[in-house]
């Protein structure tokens, strides 16, 4: 595949001001397309010329991958104040469902304790429960893995989307996915009249 340069870099390769460039295209000295020269007919206008095409297109394309990394930052992500606030409202959150979390795993193992007791005792309704609690567990600890997952997910999704706050009503909702404004305010039930 043949590469070509824009104008701007060519010039500068030469050492000649895009405007001369151009003169030489429009004189037919030149041929370009869509505003590019390949580099031999660079060096056929301009003999003797070190074209460095190398090392100024990395440049350039460096340039440009941390521009559009930097738009997308920019266009994707609320500011820092807002995702501060909204880290901290996951924490609180998290803070408060834990503590519950730990102490409902703690009554089901001592229920299991309990049920393995009264099963070791002879009753079989005990029995027939300890084993059905224990591969109910067994199957949630490997469901969990994926909710664990799904929850870290959405709670990302919870830190980056944007969040609308409606005035003077003070009604809330998250814009969530390619959905519009509007889309979002309907989904989260908001009459719009």
């Amino acid at each position: 595949m043949t590469r070509l340069l824009p104008l701007s870099l060519a010039a500068r390769q030469v050492g000649v001001a895009r405007g001369a460039l151009q003169k030489k295209i429009r004189d037919g000295e030149l041929a370009s397309f869509e505003g590019m020269v390949r580099p031999q007919d660079l060096l056929r206008a301009y003999p003797g010329t070190q074209i460095d095409d190398e090392a100024e297109l990395t440049r350039v394309a460096q340039i440009k991958a941390r521009a559009f990394g930097r738009r997308v930052y920019e266009r994707s992500l609320p500011d820092k104040e807002v995702l501060a606030a909204r880290v901290g409202e996951l924490a609180r959150e998290l803070g408060e469902v834990r503590p519950g979390m730990e102490r409902h795993q703690a009554l089901l193992r001592e229920l299991g304790t309990r049920l393995a007791d009264l099963a070791r005792d002879g009753s079989e309704a005990a029995r027939g429960l300890a084993v059905w609690l224990k591969r109910e567990l067994e199957t949630e600890m490997a469901d969990s893995e994926d909710a664990s997952r799904m929850l870290a997910q959405e709670g990302v999704m919870r830190v980056i989307t944007p969040h609308v706050k409606v005035v003077p009503s003070g009604q809330e909702f998250f814009v969530e996915g390619a959905d519009t404004v509007l889309e979002a305010a309907l989904h989260a039930g908001l009459a719009m009249a």
